[in-house]
């Protein structure tokens, strides 16, 4: 291992910080409106990702607590059923959404 790894190594862990620092300075500044929109947004992604990740059939629970998990860890200060309660909306809303492309792809209509 020569200077350049250690330093790239040095320039990453600093670059990590420095974002979760943002983040966490972003979170304490925030009134609650904005901390539910920043809540909303994870929830949605996450969501999103855990239907790429775990796509065989029945694997609900297991997305669940992947998401959760990772919520959890996130935002620590905010209460369990409140995350579960934005999970399964988020989860309702992309569901309704498949639905919604689904139809209009058998009716002929298709997304531009």
């Amino acid at each position: 291992m020569d200077w350049m790894d250690i330093a790239l190594g040095v320039a990453a862990v600093i670059v990590v910080v420095a974002g979760a620092l943002s983040g966490l300075r972003q979170w304490q500044n925030a009134d609650d409106a904005k901390r539910r929109e920043m809540i909303a947004k994870a929830v949605k992604e996450l969501v999103l990702d855990a239907e790429q990740t775990y796509v065989k059939p029945k694997a609900g629970l297991a997305k669940f607590g992947w998401v959760m998990g990772k919520l959890s860890r996130r935002f620590p200060d905010v209460e369990w059923d409140e995350l579960a309660g934005a999970v399964e909306a988020a989860v309702t809303a992309m569901r309704k959404e498949q639905i919604s492309r689904s139809v209009r792809h058998r009716n002929g209509v298709h997304d531009s």
